[in-house]
């Protein structure tokens, strides 16, 4: 099967299905599964790959070059467009840069770089602490110079800002210009606060959520446009 990459493939994804609904591969044989399931996409996170890969939490205990030699790996069970977690690009511009650049090497579809202050750990855990809206704005500004054109990659910024800063500072770091050239918005809220966290949002939004603790038809009906 021809391998699909870049953002026109994801572009075309991201219209025909809504909502999109990426489920998460940890290993060659989950992406595999997935595919054979008809999803017509899939993602690979931090939480799922370094539990299934090392047995540990997601709490930067791995960096980019242990995560490029596990997205490579999973990456031949599939051809379907891959959604790549950045974290939180390891480091400073810099790193953002190089970190982009391996991505698109690998032809990977699309990647999320989140706002979260080293050392970051999974969303969905307590005591997170995030970077200033300056400092994020310059790393997205860096991954989307990285790419070899604005066809290369698709870019995503995700924001972690709820927990430690509260809904006000969290709505602001889903409007423009405050994520800089992403094209699309990840937010990782608690369910009583989505509403209210996504409420004038101005571009579409990303959300995360765990199977068994809340279907995502539900969450199709409370927020279609």
């Amino acid at each position: 099967m021809e391998k699909v990459s870049g953002p026109e493939s994801w572009n075309a994804v991201l219209q025909k299905h809504r909502p999109l609904v990426l489920p998460a591969a940890h290993d060659a044989l989950s992406a595999r599964l997935i595919e054979s399931a008809g999803f017509p996409a899939y993602q690979i996170g931090g939480f799922a790959l370094v539990g299934a890969r090392y047995g540990q939490p997601d709490i930067d205990l791995i960096h980019l070059g242990e995560r490029r030699a596990s997205i490579r790996d999973i990456m031949t069970g599939s051809s379907l467009p891959v959604l790549v977690d950045l974290d939180d690009g390891y480091g400073d511009v810099k790193n953002v840069t190089f970190a982009v650049r391996c991505m698109e090497a690998m032809r990977v579809s699309a990647v999320f770089i989140e706002d979260q202050q080293a050392p970051k750990k999974c969303g969905q855990m307590d005591d997170k602490h995030v970077i200033s809206s300056e400092d994020m704005v310059a790393k997205v500004r860096a991954a989307a110079a990285a790419r070899s054109s604005r066809q290369a990659m698709y870019l995503i910024a995700r924001t972690d800002a709820l927990e430690p800063d509260g809904l006000p500072p969290s709505r602001a770091r889903l409007r423009p210009p405050s994520q800089g050239s992403a094209r699309l918005l990840r937010a990782t809220p608690v369910r009583k606060a989505r509403a209210a966290l996504l409420e004038g949002a101005p571009r579409r939004v990303a959300l995360r959520f765990a199977v068994g603790l809340e279907r995502w038809q539900e969450v199709e009906k409370k927020f279609q446009a």
